[in-house]
């Protein structure tokens, strides 16, 4: 025997569990740290190049500046627990701020960031804890990877809007429904108490409770009679935290105004009722459907996602016994598919496409994603005798290369600093109980100043209302980019329409989105032109 035969004959073959090693044992902790300051980083640079929030972050400021409001837990169309967060970071930041003068937009502005930072970082955290019980620490590693460099994942944490706090309770809901196992309903009750608090940040949160009690009730790998009782402890949670809510005043009445947005009766009518004088009416429904809405819901999953991750979720699903993946993944699929259906219902009753809905189901596709990628990757490092390490940052560095400039180019492109400068203006030119007529709530916002947002069909009601509150303590500022600007042209049509009013403008101030006036409303003078 040969001194190579002895080798091979003396050495025991791998076991099952050395053969995974790779692939189960921790990533060192220096990976997991570049990750989360790969995103803290990201992040704050956004924040620093784009000067105003979106209008959405403005209304939920709106609310948590209400938050003294007996009314606050019953408003009919606002979830209350994203403004409410919004309000205990202000207070935590700022404690004096409301003792000290008005309310200072920045103070704001800092405290919805500060949320949307907290909840963003939390996500990260999740994520890697959902896709380590998939798979493994390598795909955890991937999920959090893939949420830190996403361009909508930074647009919207940064911007204080209430997708990463809502999808922070998601995955927290998600992650202790997958650790329960048969003996830890306590653990289920926690979950459906997330579930419950998912669906007080937004709406959407009824799809996680249906998914969850789904997979509970027919999809989880245990006995009948286990599963009844686990579904019991899940919806236990999720009522306990929904009476507590109730008793403390609050009310589901937003959650009624949502539902009407659901037109059922059109979507059936529309798939399955008959058209008159077309043979094949049915097939042109479909195939009208088809390119009005289906394709443009697709590509809006993909976009939301950074295209990778949807696309290695859809590989698993055509392929999933290739990858040893634990049952619990079934849930992600179940919350994805009734998630697309909900949002495809309602855009067949708005007729718009909303890309910002497509965003929950398309982190659910993270931790999937990233155990499909940890087991190419881990295979080709097996064929190739390379160390599996070396293809993991490859490819990481070549996501950040193509991600990371195009979420700052968005921060970039959306530069509003015209925006900025009004409300500072007004802030300072303007009496305190001057009112504004705007196209965007942003302005009210910077210049702390009541108002209301008008647009061409309003015009003439508040051309009306400016005259009876005093033309001399009302505003408008539009928005003149070149000529283009329908709102502006409709308002100086209207005046002269009415003969006997003209606009002076005051102040005018350019920027990337064109130029924004503010003018005001006097009587109009022979000498007028």
């Amino acid at each position: 025997m040969t001194r190579t035969q002895a080798q091979l004959t003396a050495t025991p073959l791998p076991t099952a569990a050395q053969a995974a090693a790779p692939l189960t044992r921790q990533p060192p902790r220096s990976a997991w740290a570049a990750v989360v300051v790969l995103a803290a980083g990201v992040r704050l640079v956004y924040w620093l190049t784009s000067p105003s929030v979106l209008r959405d972050t403005v209304g939920f400021i709106a609310r948590a500046a209400e938050f003294t409001d007996r009314t606050f837990l019953q408003h009919p169309v606002q979830e209350p627990l994203h403004p409410v967060l919004i309000r205990l970071a202000h207070r935590l930041l700022f404690p004096r701020a409301f003792d000290l003068g008005p309310p200072d937009p920045f103070a704001w502005e800092l405290a919805a960031f500060t949320v949307g930072m907290v909840t963003s970082l939390a996500c990260l955290a999740l994520l890697y804890g959902l896709g380590r019980r998939l798979h493994s620490p390598a795909a955890g590693l991937w999920a959090a990877f893939f949420f830190a460099v996403q361009p909508y994942a930074v647009i919207y944490s940064v911007n204080g809007l209430s997708e990463t706090t809502f999808l922070a309770f998601v995955l927290l809901a998600v992650l202790l429904t997958l650790a329960a196992d048969d003996n830890r309903n306590r653990w289920l009750l926690a979950a459906g108490a997330a579930a419950m608090l998912a669906l007080l940040v937004r709406k959407e949160g009824i799809v996680l409770l249906a998914a969850i009690a789904i997979y509970l009730l027919l999809a989880k790998p245990i006995r009948p009679r286990r599963r009844l009782g686990q579904t019991a402890a899940f919806l236990a949670g999720a009522g306990a935290l929904a009476a507590l809510y109730w008793l403390i005043g609050g009310r589901f009445l937003w959650f009624g105004e949502y539902l009407q947005c659901f037109d059922f009766r059109y979507t059936i009518d529309r798939f399955f009722g008959p058209a008159e004088g077309q043979p094949n009416a049915q097939a042109s429904l479909w195939i009208s459907s088809r390119y009005q809405f289906f394709i443009p819901l697709i590509l809006a999953w993909f976009k939301q996602s950074g295209f990778l991750p949807v696309a290695l979720f859809l590989v698993f699903a055509l392929q999933r016994r290739r990858f040893p993946l634990r049952p619990g993944a079934i849930l992600f699929a179940i919350f994805i598919v009734l998630h697309l259906t909900m949002v495809m219902v309602q855009i067949f009753g708005t007729h718009r496409v909303v890309s910002r809905y497509m965003f929950p189901p398309a982190v659910m596709t993270f931790p999937v994603a990233g155990a499909v990628l940890a087991c190419w990757l881990q295979s080709l490092a097996d064929r190739t005798g390379r160390p599996a390490r070396r293809f993991h940052l490859s490819l990481a560095l070549i996501l950040i290369a193509l991600l990371v400039p195009e979420a700052l180019q968005r921060g970039f492109s959306g530069h509003r600093d015209e925006i900025h400068r009004t409300g500072q203006w007004l802030a300072r030119n303007t009496r305190a109980d001057d009112y504004l007529f705007v196209e965007d709530c942003r302005i009210n916002f910077y210049g702390g100043r009541y108002g209301a947002t008008t647009s061409i069909k309003e015009m003439g009601e508040h051309i009306t209302h400016a005259r009876h509150r005093g033309l001399d303590r009302c505003l408008f500022v539009l928005r003149d980019s070149e000529g283009k600007n329908h709102v502006l042209r409709h308002l100086r049509y209207r005046l002269d329409q009415r003969g006997d009013l003209a606009a002076e403008t005051l102040a005018s101030f350019d920027g990337p989105s064109g130029k924004l006036s503010v003018l005001r409303i006097r009587p109009r003078t022979p000498q007028t032109p």
